[in-house]
């Protein structure tokens, strides 16, 4: 009985070790991309600022979800050198966050905040999206107006 404590914490933190390690592994079928995409439509509107992605790598995306301010877009599946149709947003910067795979593998840009940071304003934007460095993971983005 003296061990018990000891005996309670090694098991509750293995415990919360296994309940980690499982709740952070994505389902085989997300990781592939061969779940339909929940696309947001296709849609310009004169108020907002629209964006359209181009990817200008020579891979596929899959599953490119776009977050350039506190909204949210998925753009679906992008070929090596398509660009898609523009979505519109409420407000939107020169940088955002991607999340997309390519070859299976998760890439992601996370921007920290916007602060000090001009919208772009009403309008057809393009954001074009390259891959820097495949074996780390790395994106770059640049807004046009187009």
């Amino acid at each position: 009985m003296k061990n018990l404590p000891g005996f309670l914490a090694i098991a509750t933190c293995s415990i919360l070790l296994c309940v980690n390690f499982f709740s952070c592994q994505k389902p085989q079928d997300e990781i592939l991309c061969n779940n339909p995409h929940n696309e947001t439509p296709c849609l310009q509107e004169a108020t907002k600022t629209n964006i359209r992605i181009k990817n200008d790598s020579q891979y596929d995306f899959c599953n490119l979800v776009l977050t350039p301010s506190s909204e949210t877009a998925n753009y679906g599946g992008i070929a090596a050198g398509a660009t898609t149709c523009h979505r519109p947003f409420t407000k939107a910067y020169d940088y955002a966050k991607i999340e997309v795979f390519i070859n299976n593998e998760l890439f992601i840009i996370q921007p920290i905040d916007f602060v000090g940071e001009t919208p772009l304003g009403t309008g057809n934007f393009t954001y074009t999206i390259a891959v820097t460095s495949f074996a780390n993971r790395a994106l770059s983005i640049t807004a046009s107006e187009d």
